[in-house]
């Protein structure tokens, strides 16, 4: 009986010890990307600066790396002081993401004008579409219908974190505001091969000069589509399962021939 009973202990063990073999072995790692901008110098502008790859800003508005908190750290800065026109950048990410993560703390000098961001994929165009109006931060969905997704959104000239985790098999995504989940929305346009760029504009509105300020943005993806990676998770896990259950039944049946031969010796 406490044959047995070790044996069972003993699969179970191996058993343990398997799944968090392969777990470590084939979980794959992060592909991230982080801009601070600490690393550009303060006044460059447009492409000059590391994040911006395509600037289609109008005359008078411009991008730049300017300081914030007392000049203790840089941030991106999109100054429109056209009234009529708008900053327009792109940062291209060189090919689609699927399930991408996506953070980045906003700020803005007046909380009453509306600035807007767009994840999006070429052929497709915006997947998701955010949009910070006036003072609240909306999604369109579907391609037509606006949700508020939080009202006062911002407050005051303080950063405000959002983090976005995009699921491509549904759809949607997931919106976190300073750490709490708000919920979850559907894209604007179906995604077929994921996000491959993302835009930042401010609008054309009359009689207004702001700026509004970007910093840490930070992306995030598997290298492979998670639907792979559980594929080929699952199938060495079980090739893995199999080898060890039949390797511990062979131990058991050579043990328990070993103990006949003893027997009929004894016998």
């Amino acid at each position: 009986m406490k044959s047995r009973k070790f044996f069972y202990f003993y699969v179970i063990v191996i058993a343990l010890f398997n799944i968090s073999f392969i777990t470590s072995i084939f979980s794959p790692k992060w592909d991230e990307i982080i801009y601070t901008f600490e690393e550009n110098a303060i006044e460059s502008t447009s492409t000059e600066i590391d994040f911006i790859d395509e600037d289609f800003s109008d005359p008078n508005c411009t991008s730049i790396i300017g300081v914030r908190n007392n000049g203790s750290n840089q941030v991106l800065e999109l100054k429109d002081i056209n009234k009529t026109g708008k900053v327009s950048i792109k940062n291209d990410w060189g090919s689609h993401k699927k399930d991408p993560i996506i953070e980045f703390d906003v700020g803005k000098s007046d909380e009453k004008f509306t600035m807007q961001f767009f994840f999006s994929e070429t052929g497709i165009g915006r997947i998701i579409w955010l949009q910070i109006y006036k003072n609240d931060l909306v999604s369109r969905e579907s391609g037509s219908n606006w949700t508020t997704i939080k009202s006062d959104f911002l407050n005051g000239s303080n950063f405000t974190h959002i983090r976005l985790e995009l699921n491509d098999r549904i759809n949607n995504f997931t919106i976190y505001i300073n750490g709490t989940e708000e919920g979850s929305f559907k894209y604007d346009k179906n995604s077929d091969n994921g996000v491959d760029y993302f835009q930042i504009e401010t609008t054309q509105e009359k009689d207004k000069e702001y700026s509004v300020f970007i910093d840490n943005i930070r992306y995030r993806w598997f290298p492979i589509d998670n639907v792979v990676y559980n594929t080929i998770f699952s199938f060495f896990e079980v090739i893995f399962l199999l080898v060890i259950t039949f390797i511990l039944i062979s131990i058991k049946i050579n043990k328990r021939k070993h103990q006949d031969i003893h027997q009929n010796r004894s016998g």
